[in-house]
C-alpha cells in the first residue's frame, strides 16, 4: 500500500466509526432495541382482562 491508499483508507474508517457513534446515540444498542421490541410484542399481545 502507498501513502494515498492508506490515507484514504483511514479516512473511510474515520467516516464509518462517526456514523457508527451517531447512530448508536440516537438508536441505542442490541439491547435497547430487543427492549423496544419486547415491550411492544407486549403491549401488542395484552389481554383485555387481568389474570
Amino acid at each position: 500500500m502507498n501513502n494515498d491508499e492508506i490515507h484514504q483508507a483511514n479516512y473511510l474508517i474515520d467516516q464509518q466509526l462517526r456514523r457508527l457513534e451517531k447512530d448508536f446515540l440516537e438508536q441505542g444498542g442490541l439491547r435497547e432495541g430487543m427492549f423496544q421490541a419486547r415491550l411492544a410484542h407486549r403491549r401488542q399481545n395484552r389481554s383485555p382482562y387481568p389474570t
